[in-house]
C-alpha cells in the first residue's frame, strides 16, 4: 500500500516537473526568465532558451518589462470581462501623443 502511495507521490512530481519544463520551453521570449539559460528536458535534452524583446517590451538586466518601441501595428484586444486599467496616472490624466 506505502508502494503505490510512493509511487503515485512520485507521478505527480514528475507530472508537476514536465509541466514546468514545457512552460519554460514556450516561453521562449522571456516572460518568465529574461536571460539565456539552459534546460533540460523529462527526455534528458539539453535546450538553450534565448529569449528576445521587442515590440513594446524591453530586456532590462534579465527581465522583460514593458516599454519599448512598437515595431508593429499592435491591438490590445478586451472584452466586457477581460478590461484593462489603467492606474497611478498624473493627475488622473491620460495624454494621447
Amino acid at each position: 500500500m506505502l508502494k503505490k502511495l510512493d509511487n503515485k507521490i512520485h507521478q505527480e512530481k514528475e507530472s508537476k516537473m514536465r509541466k514546468i519544463t514545457f512552460l519554460l520551453l514556450v516561453i521562449q521570449s522571456g516572460i518568465m526568465m529574461a536571460q539565456t539559460k539552459t534546460v533540460v528536458t523529462p527526455n534528458g535534452e539539453r535546450v538553450t532558451i534565448n529569449p528576445y524583446a521587442n515590440n513594446g517590451l524591453t530586456l532590462n538586466n534579465g527581465f522583460v518589462q514593458l516599454g519599448g518601441s512598437l515595431t508593429k501595428p499592435t491591438t490590445i484586444k478586451t472584452s466586457d470581462v477581460n478590461t484593462l486599467a489603467i492606474s497611478g496616472l498624473l493627475g488622473g490624466l491620460l495624454q494621447i501623443i
